[in-house]
């Protein structure tokens, strides 16, 4: 049996994970705006440059030895950051954007900040800053909705 190498195995994974948003991707429904590229446009470029970057790690691999595919530590990084994922999903589905997107960048920065000398207002400015920047370029520049939650559409709506 052929020896998978760590890249290998990160493309294989990176297809499977295109495929899989790809499909979901697919059942987003069509915008009903004449020459609205609609919702599935972002989601299905992402799918096929992840799903390509997959194709490619998988093929053409990175051919080192004598290191195991991931030690106990970055195992524990990556299901923290599938946590963070599932935690970003939940409070964008329950609570919206206004709410998800600067908890979850705050949490992503803090953590990504370990052991740097970045003090925490810091973390906090770019958190406000970069909400405000993709709020802006979403709702008024691209003039699209964000997802608002069943929390406050049902208080407001």
């Amino acid at each position: 049996m052929k020896k998978l190498y760590k890249d290998q195995v990160l493309g294989i994974v990176l297809v499977i994970v295109s495929l899989n948003f790809g499909f979901f991707t697919n059942r987003i429904s069509d915008s009903i705006l004449v020459g609205d590229p609609g919702p599935k446009i972002f989601p299905a470029a992402a799918c096929i440059l992840i799903g390509l970057c997959g194709l490619v790690l998988a093929v053409k691999p990175e051919k080192t030895e004598g290191r195991k595919f991931l030690s106990r530590e970055e195992w524990k990084r990556l299901f923290s950051l599938y946590g963070i994922y599932l935690l970003y999903w939940g409070m964008l589905w329950f609570a919206g954007y206004k709410i998800a997107i600067p908890v979850i960048l705050f949490i992503v920065s803090f953590l990504f900040s370990r052991g740097t000398k970045t003090k925490t207002i810091q973390i906090v400015l770019y958190t406000v800053f970069v909400s405000a920047a993709i709020f802006v370029l979403y709702v008024i520049v691209m003039e699209t909705r964000l997802p608002q939650g069943i929390l406050f559409e049902r208080l407001l709506g």
